[in-house]
């Protein structure tokens, strides 16, 4: 119930306990005489009276009953939305993660010509992601997150570039180099998401 509706039921409640309350002292200002037939009308009239205000209160209670189980079920409309969505997000995060770590996973079979497939397949997965994926983690919209998620890609084809350039004699410091750096951008990126999800989960 809003506020004014509040203030409308107090000054309801308070007009009828002032007639039944003065009930008495009229009948005694203006020498009633207090018969059993007077007492009667009187006692009738304060039970209505007080009927009435039990009327108004459970009128009231039960509009705020309602208004809390609606109150209620809206949250739990928007907690329930709010667990689905982080789940969809997680789901696409760890596809995300699973893609841009292949290069890097030692379980699979490793040569030159699979090493460049999979970078070349990391760099499309992040872009993709990065532009795909904005209704879903807001937080992409943000011009120097999306700025490290680009610097990543632009790394995973600098990379590609390196092995293609030097597929008989590879630099090996320039590659040492190069790895170190996309894990780092890449365990940031992915923190930052991962955080993200927490902290809108939890609002």
């Amino acid at each position: 119930m809003t506020k004014k509706g509040t203030i409308i039921f107090i000054v309801v409640i308070l007009s009828i306990l002032i007639l039944v309350l003065i009930s008495p002292y009229y009948l005694i200002r203006n020498d009633i005489p207090l018969n059993n037939e007077t007492l009667s009308s009187l006692g009738s009239y304060i039970s209505g009276g007080v009927s009435i205000l039990n009327l108004f209160v459970f009128v009231y209670l039960t509009i705020l009953v309602a208004r809390y189980e609606d109150a209620k079920s809206k949250n739990e409309v928007q907690a329930q939305k709010k667990i689905v969505q982080s789940q969809f997000r997680q789901t696409e995060l760890n596809k995300f993660v699973i893609e841009i770590e292949k290069p890097f996973d030692t379980s699979l079979p490793s040569n030159l010509e699979q090493s460049i497939l999979r970078f070349t397949a990391g760099h499309l997965a992040i872009n993709n992601f990065l532009n795909q994926n904005q209704y879903l983690f807001p937080i992409l919209k943000d011009p120097d997150f999306f700025k490290l998620g680009k610097e990543i890609a632009v790394h995973y084809a600098e990379m590609v570039e390196l092995l293609e350039r030097n597929q008989k004699k590879i630099d090996q410091e320039k590659v040492e180099s190069l790895f170190l750096t996309i894990v780092d951008k890449r365990h940031k990126f992915v923190h930052v998401l991962q955080a993200f999800m927490i902290e809108d989960l939890e609002r």
